[in-house]
């Protein structure tokens, strides 16, 4: 998880809310020192801490479109950006970005998601076949 807040605070939330087996670890404030989203430093640092390689396809999950903004324009990220249910301002899919107006579960992910997204959910998800028809299967069957 990559966030503007502090560590404790979205570890905190992420184990209240059932979450925390789902990430790798937080990146937060205390780590980005004098930085944060949308500096491209702090993108710079967590690509450094998470040791992501620079040449593999990240999807980034955001609500804010500047963080979005930088991780796709610095760091060739695919974008979902997610925003409220009543945000008439994007409509859809745009420049390839996928649009979830709502709750972040997979249905709402897929049915705005871009091809480009969906090609990546689909090498990534051994069960996203399955997923994408029913509703009810869990996404969590995921390999590297």
């Amino acid at each position: 998880m990559f966030t503007n807040c502090n560590e404790i605070q979205a570890n905190e939330a992420l184990h209240a809310l059932g979450l925390a087996d789902c990430f790798d670890g937080v990146f937060g404030a205390g780590l980005m020192g004098e930085v944060c989203k949308p500096d491209v430093a702090a993108f710079d640092r967590m690509i450094e801490y998470f040791e992501i390689p620079r040449n593999c396809e990240c999807v980034f999950f955001e609500d804010s479109r500047i963080n979005l903004e930088t991780a796709v324009v610095s760091f060739d990220m695919v974008p979902v950006f997610v925003t409220e249910p009543d945000s008439e301002s994007i409509v859809g899919t745009v420049k390839e970005w996928t649009i979830v107006n709502g709750e972040l579960e997979i249905q709402n992910v897929i049915s705005s998601a871009s091809s480009h997204l969906i090609k990546i959910l689909e090498s990534f998800c051994d069960n996203f076949a399955s997923v994408r028809s029913d509703p009810s299967v869990e996404i969590f069957d995921v390999h590297d």
